[in-house]
């Protein structure tokens, strides 16, 4: 079978492209000399996962323990770090009897929510990281609250303090490659320097795990970071574009949509709306970029219907049933959308992958 055989919409991951992307991410990891643990909430994909762990992934990062049960029962990952700060009684019972088939790190963001941790485990051990604000001002405690609270933290039964982590996810804002790295790497020094006060006051702190796709590679080899968390990496997507030096031939992940109605002379309807593309758009190519005409503009979505604007000269040159491939502006909300995805080499279809963790949500 090939592409032009597939219904629509669908997902294509073209394995070419994937592959190079984490053979390429791996080896920025090898030659750092720290530990490479991919984020899975981009692919949610245990199939994927696998073949990051045959790469030489030291283990799996997971946004919610959904994920995280996944990746141990189908992917067979016995190393996993839930990057979510984690409450209440029944979460507690899940880490528990995840904690059975993985060795498992997990979130705390503050001291309460690490009382509520150890009180929900009754004790039980459980290695945790805190989670350090190193500028993303979305959650985690400040670099200056760090000593004093970790101090308390590592007090509490069952926590067992190992490491700190960010998420420097502010470093897309950079208006160039050089301000993005510029701005990961004033995350990593923040985060390097929460980890040496931490030993002077005389807290275990081995693991230093900065996270995000655009710094990853360069964040590999700064002294003091032991791990780095990449998620988007093996695909890529439209936002990764703007802020990194790659283009849409770097991208491994495309929506395959039909072309159902040409209601105006310059639009243009696919068979992919809101519950194919996700809402995060940009100025110039909206809610995802097309393949074959860059010029068309994926303006807005209803449920099912692509609403796309032609901005060109004349008019958009497609007729229906034409085919029309595009890249997410944010890739890892779209997959989420699906059940599966078709993997391809060249134009033969090759697999169908299940993405198992969608919706894991819990």
């Amino acid at each position: 079978m090939t592409i032009a055989q597939l219904e629509t919409p669908g997902l294509i991951c073209d394995l070419d492209i994937t592959e190079r992307n984490l053979r390429a991410m791996q080896s920025a990891a090898d030659a750092g000399g720290v530990g490479l643990r991919p984020h899975i909430k981009t692919h949610k994909t245990p199939a994927l996962a696998k073949w990051q762990l045959e790469l030489g992934a030291c283990g799996l990062t997971c946004a919610k323990l959904g994920e995280a049960e996944v990746m141990a029962d189908e992917a067979g990952c016995t190393d996993l770090f839930i990057a979510y700060s984690l409450l209440g009684a029944d979460k507690a019972a899940r880490l528990r009897a995840l904690q059975e088939r993985a060795e498992v790190r997990v979130s705390v963001v503050s001291l309460a929510q690490a009382e509520i941790l150890s009180a929900a485990l009754g004790g039980a051990p459980v290695k945790v990281r805190l989670n350090v604000d190193t500028g993303l001002d979305r959650d985690g405690m400040t670099a200056a609250r760090a000593v004093a609270d970790a101090q308390r933290i590592a007090a509490l039964p069952g926590i067992e303090l190992i490491g700190v982590f960010t998420h420097e996810g502010q470093a897309h804002k950079g208006h160039n490659f050089d301000e993005v790295k510029a701005i990961g790497r004033q995350a990593a020094q923040q985060l390097v320097d929460v980890a040496a006060a931490l030993r002077a006051a005389g807290l275990p702190c081995d693991e230093v795990a900065p996270g995000g796709t655009p710094t990853a590679a360069d964040l590999a080899s700064y002294p003091g970071v032991t791990e780095v968390r990449p998620g988007t990496y093996l695909f890529y997507d439209m936002m990764c574009v703007e802020c990194m030096d790659l283009t849409a031939a770097d991208c491994g992940l495309r929506v395959l949509t039909t072309v159902v109605d040409l209601p105006a002379e310059r639009r243009v309807i696919v068979d992919g709306g809101s519950k194919t593309f996700f809402n995060d758009q940009f100025a110039s190519w909206g809610r995802a970029m097309c393949v074959e005409h860059p010029d068309l503009r994926l303006e807005k979505c209803s449920e099912e219907h692509g609403h796309a604007e032609w901005r060109g000269e004349g008019a958009p040159p497609v007729k229906l049933g034409d085919r029309l491939t595009w890249i997410p502006s944010h890739v890892c909300p779209v997959v989420n959308l699906f059940d599966e995805m078709t993997a391809v080499r060249g134009e033969e279809v090759v697999d169908t992958l299940r993405i198992s963790a969608r919706g894991k949500v819990r």
